[in-house]
């Protein structure tokens, strides 16, 4: 039999997401968290530590045998170049590799408390991984495409064209640009019964590849916290009631309540362009995959 046959497949996880702050924070809460991070990738970087080492008692040594001086030194100073860039490119690797590393091991973990859930049908603050279909909305590449001044000419070359695309248009502009604001730096993962936001400075893809993502017909697995639900309308219409109550009442209320304005808006405008419904989950994102 063809030895090649025998190999078993191997499945490559391709992170795209990764949230190293979140990810250092839950792993300093379980007792052996980092330490096992750490083990997991000691053994890679001790060899070619070790292996350095030798290589430099090795030259020290044969450097006393050496006739002339200058031989010596020369193969000292290429050997100590070997080391250092040795000790660089092991810095590399594990600073690349710790975050993977650390992803399962905090999956491992949070299983092992029975801490992770599978679905997103949970309260506020429960940990989640699933695996799902997927769309995504960029607010900064929707923002720069219906505020650049050819985009219009654009629209109007199309087949299809009718006046009433300028309003439409007109209108997607100005949304996009309140949105970006209420949501800067940010990126939703969109699933059936959640919308994951994820910042930008956490991915491990350039925005012009996300966009491609947006045609990609895998699912992807998110590991994240679910951090609150999607209001209903009439929680929302309360909220923006609190002026009126406050014309029409001498009597103190609570003026935080002025603070919920932008994210009850904000709701209201995901909801258009995300179809985000009640009791939809908002999460927030730890880890993202392809698997």
């Amino acid at each position: 039999m063809n030895m090649l046959s025998k190999k078993r497949r191997t499945n490559i996880k391709e992170y795209i997401y990764v949230d190293n702050v979140e990810i250092n924070s839950i792993l300093a809460q379980f007792e052996d968290g980092i330490p096992q991070v750490i083990k997991s990738i000691r053994q890679s970087t001790n060899t070619n530590t070790e292996q350095a080492g030798k290589n430099h008692q090795t030259n020290i040594s044969g450097g006393a045998q050496l006739i002339a001086k200058g031989q010596a030194e020369q193969s000292w100073g290429k050997q100590h170049a070997e080391i250092q860039s040795n000790a660089e490119m092991n810095q590399e690797a594990i600073d690349t590799v710790y975050s993977d590393y650390a992803i399962d091991i905090i999956e491992q973990e949070l299983e092992s408390h029975n801490l992770l859930e599978s679905d997103t049908k949970h309260s506020d603050g429960v940990f989640v991984k699933f695996t799902s279909q997927f769309s995504l909305l960029d607010l900064q590449s929707m923002r720069n495409t219906w505020t650049t001044n050819e985009i219009k000419p654009l629209v109007q070359m199309t087949d299809d064209y009718d006046e009433s695309w300028d309003a439409a248009a007109e209108s997607l502009k100005n949304s996009s640009i309140v949105l970006d604001n209420m949501f800067p730096e940010t990126i939703f993962f969109k699933f059936p019964e959640a919308v994951a936001f994820a910042e930008k400075n956490n991915f491990r893809m350039s925005l012009i590849q996300l966009q491609m993502l947006t045609f990609s017909k895998r699912k992807v697995t998110i590991l994240g916290k679910i951090e609150s639900s999607v209001p209903n309308d009439e929680s929302i219409d309360d909220i923006f009631g609190t002026e009126n109550r406050l014309e029409e009442s001498d009597d103190n209320i609570d003026l935080t309540a002025l603070g919920q304005w932008g994210p009850a808006l904000g709701v209201k405008m995901l909801k258009i362009f995300l179809g985000i419904k009640k009791g939809n989950r908002f999460i927030k994102p730890i880890a993202i995959y392809f698997e």
